[in-house]
């Protein structure tokens, strides 16, 4: 699940792009975290530098500030907002006045606040249409509850470094703060000094930034090449978010995941021999609401390698394997479906080196069907 925004969805839907690590298995010798190649599948396939698509055709709208888009209103820092829009001087007794999220009661202008020594990521949901800075509709989406009703609504996932504000956009179909509804979850990043001093100690499972081929070169073991997680006749399947995604896969318990945009049915393939050790199937809600991001069902398996491979998004019901049970390269699993937080309905899967909920999560390669052994990046089409 997410960089510059990019809302040419339709312009990313044929592009086709991959990592191809041939030369890598054919060198056993070299070093693992030798970068492999990039080399499009597609001649022209254009680059993308966030990792992520078609988000913000669904209604999720990402802004990281490093690297804001032109939709927003605008990004300053904590001392310029608290001298120009607040009129005070900066100080902990100000800061600890302001909110982490603000709507302006009379323009309901969206923004939000971050008074910490550290990044900080928002996701907020608005069940209300909103405009960006230039007055252009921003598009939505919708998200169902567990009790089955669908309602539209407009997310965001907005990364600010620290002390730092966002003027975000503004809401639209309320005539009172009293009518707003407004739904978040705020989580501190990893600061980029600390990430860069943890690459620099070895631990790639921690990045410095970026995405694609960078991202999957660092750390990466050629051991760690496994079957690719789909079956059935649907393919290939698009990966709508590789490592580094801006949508979600910034944080190091999801920096080196993949999501394969599949139909809710399509069935979910062991990616090598191990045994099921985690089953989770209670989930049912779906959608982009915020408050669905720690609602998914998913499956963990560990393998023999000692590696974890979890699966998530899974249709509720649809698990083909029992707790305990053992599971061969290529076993029907389950099936995937659409649970969660879920743009569109996709597979998210992702290894690490424990079953911890805060492990660190480490770059894999999949071998395809044709022979061929990748990463996979947003906008290719992989089976």
């Amino acid at each position: 699940m997410e960089e510059g925004t990019r809302n040419d969805d339709d312009a990313t839907a044929d592009a086709v792009a991959a990592i191809d690590l041939a030369a890598a298995a054919d060198a056993p010798t070299a070093a693992p975290t030798a970068a492999p190649t990039a080399l499009p599948l597609n001649a022209g396939a254009p680059p993308i530098a966030a990792n992520y698509v078609g988000a913000e055709a669904a209604g999720v709208h990402v802004a990281h500030s490093t690297s804001a888009p032109g939709w927003i209103i605008g990004v300053q820092s904590l001392v310029a907002f608290m001298a120009e829009t607040l009129e005070l001087p900066p100080g902990k007794e100000n800061e600890a006045l302001l909110p982490e999220i603000s709507v302006d009661p009379d323009e309901f202008s969206l923004s939000v606040i971050n008074t910490a020594h550290r990044r900080r990521c928002y996701n907020v949901t608005v069940g209300h249409e909103c405009e960006d800075a230039g007055g252009e509709a921003l598009a939505q989406g919708t998200c169902t509850s567990a009790g089955g009703e669908t309602r539209a609504c407009t997310s965001f996932v907005l990364v600010l470094e620290p002390r730092s504000t966002m003027d975000v956009c503004f809401i639209n179909g309320i005539g009172t703060i009293d009518e707003l509804e407004l739904d978040s979850d705020v989580k501190d990043l990893p600061s980029r000094t600390a990430a860069a001093a943890s690459a620099a100690a070895g631990d790639t499972a921690v990045p410095v930034g970026g995405g694609g081929a960078a991202a999957a070169a660092a750390g990466w073991d050629p051991a760690r090449t496994y079957v690719f997680p789909l079956g059935g006749e649907g393919g290939p399947y698009r990966c709508s978010q590789g490592f580094g995604g801006q949508l979600t896969h910034f944080f190091p318990a999801t920096y080196h995941a993949i999501d394969l945009e599949c139909d809710v049915g399509t069935p979910v393939l062991a990616v090598g021999a191990g045994v099921v050790c985690l089953s989770r199937d209670d989930g049912c809600v779906s959608g982009i609401h915020s408050g669905n991001l720690f609602c998914w069902n998913s499956l963990c398996l560990k393998l023999d390698d000692g590696y974890f491979a979890e699966y998530v998004h899974l249709q509720q019901g649809a698990q083909a394997v029992r707790l305990g049970e053992r599971v061969e390269a290529g076993q029907l699993i389950a099936h995937s479906g659409a649970v969660g937080f879920c743009p569109t309905p996709h597979l998210h899967l992702q290894l690490s080196a424990s079953s911890s909920a805060k492990a660190s999560t480490v770059p894999f390669a999949l071998t395809l069907t044709d022979g061929r052994t990748v990463f996979p990046v947003a906008g290719g089409s992989y089976s």
